[in-house]
């Protein structure tokens, strides 16, 4: 009796610290995002006309092998589509600088944003930016960090990715990609139809769906969010271990509990995932 007594102590202490820490958790990704993308409490937009710009291929100059992009607050699309260009749209002081050197597309954009609406509302009308590759491009690296805005991925080809968004959600479809680092602050990440390597993940508050995908290793570290894995391969000889401190796992519909290892020798995937609050569904 004193035993269970007990226990429910346990699990009431441990849900009202992960609560706290949770909220915790809120508050400094909350005040991360302000301070990092120069966010202050003037509800101004003193940004400059609207205009829309581009590069085209002749300004490129240089077959893209690369792109290093470091966007302060907008939405970035880049997509394998055939063409081979740059463009922008949104207001003036927002436009990037594009240089090309060694093959190396990079993108900066200098000026932040000092309007507490646009990380929440404006993101996408204040700025734009569309990167067009041709569909034969092999990228050998894309590194990317954006501190406030949306991501979208479609068709590409690299053989490693580095991603970090602080503020917006993350869309990866038709890829092939070797290794694949991604670190999102507040968003979720979705990846469609696509084939990785390696994936290393980091989400402080969002979900994480991978649909039809066929993935070697995976490894996801989760402070609040469900993570849902649907394979194209299958998973029956993969190293799993999987758990979640306030939430459920289940592989392939049959739940698990809060926690589930199983070791396969030898292993074909290894799968990798802690979650602190929420979900984790593994389907082949």
């Amino acid at each position: 009796m004193n035993q269970q007594v007990n226990n429910r102590k346990v699990n009431t202490f441990k849900t009202i610290y992960l609560l706290v820490l949770c909220l915790i958790t809120i508050a400094a990704i909350c005040f991360g995002t302000f301070v990092h993308t120069g966010t202050g409490f003037n509800f101004g937009f003193n940004f400059g006309k609207h205009i829309t710009k581009e590069w085209k291929e002749a300004d490129l100059s240089s077959t893209c092998n690369g792109l290093d992009i470091n966007m302060n607050v907008g939405e970035v699309i880049i997509m394998a589509d055939g063409k081979s260009s740059i463009s922008f749209e949104g207001k003036k002081a927002m436009a990037p600088t594009v240089n090309v050197s060694n093959g190396i597309w990079t993108l900066r954009q200098k000026t932040k944003n000092k309007a507490i609406g646009s990380v929440f509302t404006g993101r996408g009308r204040l700025c734009r930016v569309k990167v067009h590759l041709p569909s034969d491009t092999d990228l050998n690296s894309l590194r990317l960090t954006c501190k406030a805005g949306d991501i979208t991925l479609r068709d590409l080809h690299a053989k490693s990715m580095d991603l970090s968004v602080s503020a917006g959600d993350l869309d990866l479809t038709g890829s092939t990609v070797g290794q694949l680092t991604a670190k999102l602050s507040m968003g979720d990440f979705d990846i469609k139809d696509s084939s990785i390597q390696t994936v290393e993940t980091t989400l402080s508050m969002g979900d994480l769906e991978a649909k039809d995908v066929e993935i070697g290793n995976f490894s996801a570290d989760m402070s609040m969010g469900d993570i849902t894995l649907k394979s194209k391969t299958d998973l029956s000889k993969a190293t799993m271990d999987l758990r979640t401190s306030m939430g459920d796992v289940s592989v392939n519909k049959e739940k698990q509990g809060s926690k589930y290892h199983v070791t396969s020798d030898p292993s074909d995937h290894i799968l990798d995932i802690k979650n602190s609050m929420g979900d984790i569904d593994i389907l082949w």
